[in-house]
Parts: structure tokens; C-alpha cells; sequence
């Protein structure tokens, strides 16, 4: 009766070994991936929250429309970098004649000093929406 492994055998396993190996090691960087992208969603998210929160504040007779550009461009006062990551820019648009205001808010990821197309949404960015009406006297 033979003791051991054949050499064929040995290769064989050896083989599987490496190939389960490599699958693994490429879950492990989809994983990291992925937890990435959603922490940044995350991080948007809260940044978008918090800016709707500060304009859902702002005094009726302090509201105004913002040029119809602002949020797809950095327009001065309606834009700011709260966070070394990320871009965020508003606007403000008039649903119905001192009845109702649009509020958008949405933040941008910064890559490399680069910020994306804000037209199209990327993971890891995050817009927000609400209509503020004029509470009945």
C-alpha cells in the first residue's frame, strides 16, 4: 500500500489552494470598497441634512431665489467645504409667488482636488430636497 501524496496531487491542491486564495483577497478589496462608499454616503448625507436644517431656518423675509446655476456650480454664497472631502451647494427656487420655495441641497465628493459632474449622481454624494411653505396667519 503506498504512503503519501503524489506529486499530481500535491500540484492539484496546491492549486485550488491558490485560486481560493485569490477570490478571497479580491472580496476583501470589493469589501473595502464598498465600506467606503458608503461611509462616504453616510458623511453626505449628514452634511446635506445639516445645510436643509440651516436654510429650513432662515426667516421667510430672508429667502430669496438663487441663480439658476447654484447647484451645479460653485456660486458665491451658495456654496461652501464644510468638510476637506466634500463640496456643498444649494439652491433656492420659487414654487409658487410668495406661496412656496424649493430648498436642494447636494454634496459633491472631492477626489484628488477634483471635483465630479454634479448633473450625475456618483456614490458617495448625497442630494436632499424640501418645499418650505408660508404658514397660515
Amino acid at each position: 500500500m503506498d504512503r503519501g501524496f503524489s506529486l499530481i496531487e500535491v500540484l492539484v491542491a496546491a492549486t485550488l489552494m491558490t485560486v481560493a486564495a485569490t477570490g478571497l483577497a479580491q472580496l476583501s478589496v470589493v469589501a473595502m470598497r464598498v465600506n467606503d462608499g458608503a461611509r462616504s454616503a453616510a458623511v453626505a448625507t449628514l452634511l446635506a441634512s445639516d445645510k436643509l436644517e440651516q436654510l429650513r431656518g432662515v426667516a421667510w423675509a430672508e429667502l430669496g431665489p438663487s441663480p439658476p446655476d447654484a447647484l451645479f456650480e460653485n456660486t458665491t454664497g451658495y456654496f461652501d467645504a464644510p468638510h476637506p472631502d466634500f463640496i456643498r451647494r444649494w439652491s433656492i427656487e420659487s414654487l409658487a409667488p410668495g406661496g412656496a420655495w424649493l430648498l436642494q441641497v447636494s454634496v459633491i465628493r472631492v477626489e484628488a482636488g477634483r471635483v465630479h459632474d454634479s448633473s450625475r449622481r456618483r456614490s458617495g454624494e448625497a442630494r436632499l430636497a424640501d418645499v418650505r411653505t408660508r404658514k397660515a396667519s
